[in-house]
């Protein structure tokens, strides 16, 4: 069991304060090799709990919040999101676990996709990107299979048409992905955008925007 307590909230009691934040990411990165993009969903969401029930956090509070979540969101998802992020906050970082040791995860119903574009569409699609770096990505993204995460940054295996992500968290329990392939067609269109071994992010964003922005991309 990891031995944490925050240093402030002997002082502060139960408020959530700033420092409090800080110390709950540094917990969540190193103490339980979080992603990055978990510890910043699990910061947004206190953040929103801050701003709907004040810093004051208890297990009253705690149900009160989770009622309201539930009442203004219909997807169980969101709900589940910030329970998750309630729960590794009092139990893990605060050892409250008693707070939310009764609260259960809601059930998740799988998503069923009855409506798959056609052939004729991702032509037609793909025929409208406004470019060969667009062009790329699409067809790296649908042959390869990799999340847009793992493919930023990815190392090529150009003799037989690799990719290797190489970004993943280090530490991670859940992302394992290690090896995929993109086709001929892939591999036209990344010599026509003149890409080295390592795809970078900005080999798929438009040079007027500013390198990173995902709304550059295509």
């Amino acid at each position: 069991m990891i031995a944490h307590l925050p240093s402030k909230m002997g002082i502060n009691g139960n408020h959530i304060t700033e420092e409090i934040l800080q110390e709950f990411a540094m917990f969540c990165k190193v103490d339980l090799l979080r992603s990055r993009k978990t510890v910043r969903e699990h910061i947004n969401n206190l953040k929103r709990y801050i701003k709907a029930m004040g810093s004051f956090i208890d297990a009253t509070e705690i149900r009160n919040f989770l009622f309201y979540i539930r009442n203004k969101y219909s997807n169980p998802r969101t709900y589940r999101s910030y329970l998750c992020t309630l729960k590794v906050f009092c139990r893990d970082f605060l050892k409250k676990g008693e707070w939310g040791e009764s609260l259960r995860f809601p059930r998740i119903q799988p998503k069923i996709i009855t409506d798959l574009p056609s052939k004729q569409q991702l032509r037609t699609y793909f025929h409208a990107l406004p470019n060969d770096k667009a062009k790329a990505a699409f067809l790296v993204y649908c042959t390869s299979g990799l999340r847009m995460s793992e493919i930023f940054n990815a190392k090529i295996l150009k003799e037989i048409r690799a990719i290797i992500p190489t970004i993943h968290e280090q530490y991670s329990t859940t992302k394992n992905s290690y090896l995929s392939f993109y086709n001929l067609e892939a591999e036209e269109y990344l010599k026509k955008v003149k890409s080295t071994s390592i795809i970078q992010r900005n080999l798929f964003i438009d040079g007027s925007k500013s390198r990173g922005k995902r709304q550059g991309f295509i």
